[in-house]
């Protein structure tokens, strides 16, 4: 079994499995679950993931 690939990758990008599925989100309307898969991919704070996801 593949070892999945990290939600942020050694350059700094997110993984782009997880870009593509909260631009998907987003398009949805689904701007706050976004922004919760965001953080529990990235154990980012709340700010840090409203911006990155407000700037999709």
């Amino acid at each position: 079994m593949a070892n999945p690939q990290p939600a942020v990758l050694a350059n700094g990008q997110l993984n782009p499995q997880l870009a593509l599925e909260l631009q998907n989100l987003v398009r949805g309307g689904q701007k706050i679950q976004a922004i919760k898969v965001l953080r529990q991919a990235t154990h980012s704070d709340l700010a840090t993931a409203k911006n990155y996801i407000d700037r999709l």
